[in-house]
């Protein structure tokens, strides 16, 4: 939408956050703005860990489908699309449901509850790397990235989705 956006090469950018990300236990509600360009087996649009498979977090993308993992549950949905921004969510509910949209509409939903994350201060925190081993960086464009450390309601989901899409004149 000619909006000035990060691009990431896919090699070696990625943002390394603060220590944080600790609690959620009220829930976990994530918004990224994406256009991402070229397939890849794995890689995170956002992690929160403490190390490889310790504590994870993850939003992103596994065998070219949306993908949402929380330590030992993972799950996928839709395929992802290529070359056309995007605006992806993904809720987990304190009940452990997961519902993974896309540009506002569902792309997945968990088919049993995942455990919740533990409550401890997570040291490796990510945009556009996992640490997941095989997995690569990002390779595409990254607008905005939100956290929420709560599950928003169905009418704060749908007004964040189109106040985002509104500015980045994207994503229907």
């Amino acid at each position: 939408g000619g909006h000035t956006a990060l691009r990431f090469d896919g090699a070696d950018d990625f943002f390394q956050l603060p220590s944080g990300m600790a609690d959620f236990s009220l829930g976990l509600t994530t918004f990224v703005v994406v256009n991402e360009q070229q397939p890849d087996s794995y890689t995170s649009l956002l992690e929160f860990s403490n190390g490889s498979e310790m504590d994870d977090i993850a939003v992103g993308q596994y065998q070219d489908r949306l993908a949402f993992e929380v330590l030992n549950d993972s799950m996928q949905g839709d395929a992802i699309q290529y070359d056309v921004p995007q605006v992806y969510t993904t809720v987990l509910g304190t009940d452990g449901q997961v519902v993974l949209r896309r540009n506002g509409a569902t792309a997945g939903s968990s088919p049993s509850p995942f455990s919740m994350p533990t409550v401890v201060t997570r040291r490796q925190n990510f945009v556009g790397q996992s640490l997941y081993g095989g997995s690569v960086t990002y390779l595409g464009l990254l607008g905005e990235a939100l956290v929420y450390g709560r599950t928003l309601s169905d009418a704060e989901l749908v007004k964040t989705e189109n106040d985002l899409k509104r500015r980045w004149s994207c994503c229907n």
